[in-house]
């Protein structure tokens, strides 16, 4: 079975952008049987560049662009091609593309997919919207069947 990690990435105080901590929080048993979830407030290059060969990724984020609770699936692979039209909004020092086109040009060879939901609210102190709120079961479940499906290949 395929190592697969679930990076929920974003700040809970920020309204919107603690939309992947708030999926990561609904995942199921069995999805974390097959997978690592780590939350971060901000996905880094050594994040990547750390992860043991043959692992694939699930990067989960808040992103603008898509209508508030829109949920996006892209390939990592197809990441700055896309991202153009949004951007992942956690606070990163790099963009999320960015972050993950260094981590390939220093040799990170990682595969998986960005599961991302468009928001709307990002004060400080602030919950999710409520078109967010009402689409992080679905996040959820494109999560879980991202894992289900990664895990089983190369098994």
């Amino acid at each position: 079975m395929t190592r697969v990690v679930v990076f929920a990435c974003g700040e809970p105080l920020r309204g919107d952008d603690g939309s992947g901590p708030a999926c990561a929080e609904r995942l199921s048993a069995a999805a974390r049987s097959r997978a690592e979830v780590r939350t971060c407030r901000a996905l880094s290059v050594e994040d990547l560049l750390a992860l043991p060969d043959e692992t694939s990724v699930i990067i989960v984020d808040a992103v603008t662009g898509p209508s508030p609770g829109t949920i996006v699936r892209e390939p990592l692979a197809d990441l700055e091609r896309i991202a153009a039209g949004w951007s992942p909004v956690s606070g990163h020092q790099l963009s999320l593309a960015a972050t993950v086109a260094l981590a390939r040009a220093l040799g990170w060879e990682g595969r998986g997919t960005f599961l991302g939901i468009g928001t709307t609210s990002f004060g400080l102190g602030e919950g999710l919207s409520d078109p967010v709120a009402a689409a992080i079961p679905t996040l959820t479940e494109a999560v879980e069947r991202e894992v289900t499906t990664l895990a089983r290949e190369g098994a």
